[in-house]
């Protein structure tokens, strides 16, 4: 997959800088990648937990706080805009309240963020800090109504993507599937996986194999693809028209 297609979705500064990052040893060393690289979760709880995350979706994760400064400094001498970093060591972990967990047993509650996540245990500190204290719910009435019951002691998100924040504020509405980084990482990895056991079926020397896994590459890849570019551009033109220097597969 190629680094313009991996990184759809993001501001450009923090594209830019992913991208260097895959050919400089030297940024490379200070960062981990983006939060979606980190996180993921099953598919009918990512709007809710993209919500829960808010514009730290585009945030990148950084060892140390030394790191960050390292890569601010490089932003300022190479005019490459500005980001914002999450240094593991230095975020705080958000504990859950005992009102949270009273809450799980609510109509409509489906779980605390903080469960709902796949992570390495590194970075409980950046995940506890961001999730910490948030309910996925599965509806705004629901939620609405915990919300009430428990004064808004902590944050709620529902499937949808709606939000009522602890200060009492509710957003919500339509969400376009453009937004949405956690699933375009989940169908690049997918797509990443099927290019790995095609590679395998092709060295099998196996001619019926090595026609089906050919095919069956092709066919992946092409959907996957289609659905990404999509997601990143609604109003854009056919991805398969007169944009083939932009895609790569690698085998």
């Amino acid at each position: 997959v190629s680094l313009k297609t991996r990184f759809e979705g993001y501001r450009d500064s923090v594209r830019r800088l992913l991208s260097i990052s895959k050919t400089n040893p030297e940024v490379s060393k200070h960062l981990h990648g983006a939060l979606a690289d980190i996180v993921t979760t099953d598919q009918r709880y990512e709007t809710a937990i993209e919500t829960a995350f808010g514009g730290a979706m585009q945030n990148v994760v950084t060892p140390t706080a030394d790191a960050a400064r390292y890569l601010i400094e490089y932003l300022k001498r190479t005019n490459g805009g500005v980001v914002t970093f999450l240094p593991v060591a230095s975020m705080r972990p958000r504990p859950d309240s005992r009102e949270i967990r009273r809450a799980l047993d609510e109509r409509g509650a489906m779980g605390l963020a903080t469960e709902l996540v796949h992570y390495d245990e590194y970075y409980y500190n950046v995940i506890s800090n961001l999730l910490g204290n948030t309910l996925v719910c599965d509806n705004i009435a629901n939620a609405t109504t915990i919300a009430k019951k428990y004064g808004n002691l902590f944050k709620i998100v529902t499937l949808d993507g709606d939000l009522i924040a602890t200060s009492g504020s509710m957003t919500g509405g339509s969400i376009g599937k453009n937004q949405r980084l956690l699933s375009r990482a989940r169908d690049i990895e997918k797509l990443e996986e099927e290019v790995k056991l095609a590679k395998t079926e092709l060295e099998s020397n196996d001619n019926d194999r090595i026609v089906k896994a050919t095919e069956k590459l092709s066919n992946e890849s092409q959907a996957i693809f289609g659905k990404i570019y999509q997601q990143a551009n609604p109003n854009g033109q056919d991805p398969n028209a007169g944009n083939a220097g932009d895609t790569e597969f690698h085998q």
